[in-house]
């Protein structure tokens, strides 16, 4: 399998750099520091996808590792570093990028979370929920963290005008919406029509609210396939440690874990 983690370490390195006012709070080069941003970032990324606690990194001591992770979070370094790769991933062909959506969940088991958390009956489990919006090839451009006990559909709602990239680039672009039958509800479908999407969503059959079921036409259905591709980034994410159960307690550090996930998927599709 192919590391991204030095593509991951160079493309944080690159957005701390850019902006000097932030640059000199992770200047490692005096003679009295022993360790390099380099090889700090190294550590961090260990802790993400293995999920060991902070105090068994063995190469640096933990509290210079954990407080250079805080100033990430601080200065939002890592999510500036996920929308610029996103931007630039999106200059080519965005069109075809932005012309198929989709949006789901993946529930998240929580070990020592404090905040969005709660009980999810069909998970039967206290859990986060991780809700996306993304383009055509699976890469997140609306990501957003509720407890697991809210229905899929209010989450879509309630943050779907945080987009992470430009509106008018979106509008200019979007064309179809793809989601399961959680999402089969009038206020979503509402929502999408209103924003001008054409919503391709698998009919609920459990909803007697609604006296004749609509179906999918053999074109929506073939459009329709294409929503595994969410599913795979799900997987993905899922393979750092620090998404499959939560142990961290802020909502803070558990979204740097979110966007150093996200940097590596989205670097994938430059390597």
């Amino acid at each position: 399998m192919i590391s991204y983690d030095k593509h991951i370490i160079n493309a944080i390195i690159k957005n701390i750099t850019y902006n000097k006012k932030i640059s000199k709070y992770f200047d490692f080069t005096y003679t009295s520091q022993k360790h390099k941003i380099e090889c700090i970032l190294t550590e961090i990324l260990k802790v993400i996808k293995y999920g060991i606690p902070w105090r068994l990194i063995e190469n640096i001591p933990y509290t210079t590792v954990y407080s250079s992770y805080k100033r990430l979070l601080y200065f939002g370094i890592l999510k500036n570093t996920y929308i610029d790769l996103l931007h630039l991933y999106l200059k080519k062909q965005p069109n075809k990028k932005l012309k198929y959506q989709y949006t789901d969940t993946t529930c998240v088991s929580n070990k020592y979370g404090s905040c969005h958390v709660a009980y999810n009956g069909y998970k039967m489990k206290k859990c986060s929920k991780i809700s996306f919006i993304s383009e055509t090839y699976g890469i997140p451009i609306n990501v957003n963290i509720n407890n697991g006990k809210k229905n899929d559909g209010k989450i879509l709602v309630s943050h779907f005008h945080d987009m992470l990239i430009n509106k008018k680039l979106n509008d200019k672009n979007k064309k179809y919406m793809l989601a399961d039958s959680i999402y089969y509800v009038n206020e979503v479908k509402n929502l999408l029509t209103n924003e001008g999407y054409e919503y391709i969503i698998n009919p609920n059959r459990k909803n007697t609210k609604y006296k004749e079921i609509e179906k999918l036409t053999p074109k929506q259905l073939k459009i329709y396939t294409k929503r595994i591709r969410i599913e795979h980034t799900n997987n993905i994410l899922k393979t750092y440690r620090r998404l499959n159960c939560r142990y961290d307690r802020n909502l803070d550090t558990f979204y740097g874990s979110l966007w150093i996930a996200l940097i590596g998927i989205i670097i994938r599709k430059f390597n």
